[in-house]
């Protein structure tokens, strides 16, 4: 028997003192390679420069190209990082799905692989992020503005409450926009699936909710609402009438109509 059937044997039927022994080393091994996981998860590309260090508690993160518009132009944009590098930022709910679109896409062989086309518009994608940093901000705000009024003596304070007057201005305009009506309605349920838990009606603003604050992908946000198939995943349709929901929500928050 190999030294390492011998140390997983004495784990799986331990007996005395050796087996504790083996035990340890086995765990000892099993730490040493989710460490190791974890650090070649958290490596930082090198167009990212040395500035920005590997963190394994940052989580998943997604790394982007600083943008900016050249003077002058209403057009052109050029890369705004410093030193001509890339940044890097939390991996949010977008990033995910459109990981899994690519992954799919990927996978289908070169020849018969149409032109890679994203869930989502960078449009619907920016609107999605400033929901949340807005949501965040007032948030944040409604705290410090309250120390402020407690405590204010003597000092302005005018421009950071206007500052969020106008965050919460814009984030009433924006869930104004995407209304209540139901993404996704309850359905009648068939004679066979009776005694099965109801599935819950997905309003537009649920919908967004779900996915620009607590980073749910819309399988998830379906599994939330009961609105799986029998074996317990959502189905393709469903997955698909949800996207397009969210897409049409996120279009209405930029002003669009629809």
């Amino acid at each position: 028997m190999s030294r390492k059937s011998q140390i997983e044997a004495a784990v799986f039927h331990p007996t005395g003192k050796r087996a504790a022994a083996s035990a340890s080393v086995f765990s000892a091994a099993m730490e040493r390679a989710a460490v190791a996981e974890l650090k070649a998860a958290a490596a930082i590309p090198a167009r990212c420069g040395p500035a920005i260090v590997p963190a394994p508690a940052r989580g998943a993160f997604a790394v982007f190209s600083p943008r900016e518009m050249v003077p002058g132009s209403a057009e052109r944009s050029r890369h705004a990082g410093f030193d001509g590098r890339d940044a890097v930022r939390q991996a949010d709910a977008f990033d995910r799905m459109e990981a899994r679109v690519r992954a799919r896409w990927s996978s289908l062989p070169e020849r018969f692989r149409p032109p890679f086309v994203p869930p989502f518009t960078p449009g619907q994608v920016a609107v999605g992020r400033r929901y949340l940093a807005l949501v965040e901000r007032c948030e944040a705000g409604g705290i410090k503005c309250a120390s402020l009024e407690a405590g204010r003596s003597g000092g302005t304070g005018g421009g950071f409450s206007e500052a969020i007057a106008a965050d919460r201005a814009e984030l009433n305009r924006m869930r104004a926009r995407i209304g209540d009506r139901a993404a996704m309605t309850v359905r009648r349920v068939r004679p066979s699936d009776r005694g099965v838990e109801q599935r819950g009606i997905i309003s537009d603003l649920a919908l967004v909710n779900h996915v620009c604050l607590e980073g749910r992908t819309i399988k998830e946000v379906l599994v939330r609402y009961k609105w799986v198939g029998p074996k317990g995943w959502p189905k393709a349709d469903h997955v698909k009438l949800l996207r397009q929901a969210l897409c049409l929500a996120l279009d209405r928050m930029q002003g669009y109509s629809g």
